[in-house]
């Protein structure tokens, strides 16, 4: 499931790539086709980006901890609706959701400007298409939230899981210890070799 929501990611970032060239040259071409691929671009990318955040939303609902944002971001103990919140409550999550948003704003202009000259449109959903290949760059590239934690573990250790109050207590001893050795006096060679 997470190849398929890359996938999804790319197929988005092909789509506003295309929305943003189209919508750009098209108007400064003046060239009639080209402006018209820029609504059915626009929501392709939409199309898209809100199947791969659903996935994501899926993938935090099956506890596939496979997936390291699953994996970093929930638990089997964590109820229903803050799985769901899981989606957009980090980093990678949050900023799929912004792009899906920045992808509905599009769909937006592209929906309610059937009024205004097609050449305006086409430059408007062209930059915001180009603002979304550059947020589509950065999810790919840098925060992705399909990554797949290698190797999968079958099991979780129980260890793992504890607070380990060992190192913690150690840790003070040792301290202590080489405290009380620079504090207290050693005793010196002679007095050892004479008893």
């Amino acid at each position: 499931m997470p190849e398929l929501g890359q996938l999804c990611l790319v197929l988005a970032l092909c789509a506003t790539l295309g929305q943003s060239v189209f919508g750009r040259a098209g108007a400064q071409r003046r060239d009639a086709a080209w402006m018209a691929m820029v609504k059915p671009a626009a929501m392709a990318q939409l199309a898209f980006l809100a199947l791969a955040f659903l996935l994501l939303v899926s993938a935090l609902l099956r506890d596939d901890f496979s997936v390291r944002y699953v994996a970093i971001n929930s638990n089997t103990a964590m109820p229903l609706i803050y799985k769901v919140a899981a989606a957009w409550g980090a980093h990678e999550g949050s900023m799929l959701l912004w792009i899906c948003i920045l992808s509905v704003w599009g769909i937006a202009v592209a929906v309610l400007s059937r009024q205004l000259p097609q050449q305006f449109v086409a430059r408007v959903l062209g930059v915001m298409g180009l603002i979304g290949v550059g947020f589509l760059l950065f999810e790919l590239f840098t925060s992705n939230p399909f990554l797949r934690l290698f190797p999968t573990q079958g099991r979780i250790s129980i260890r793992s899981c504890r607070i380990q109050r060992w190192p913690a207590i150690h840790r003070c001893s040792t301290w202590a210890t080489s405290a009380c050795r620079w504090c207290l006096p050693s005793p010196s060679p002679r007095c050892s070799a004479a008893a």
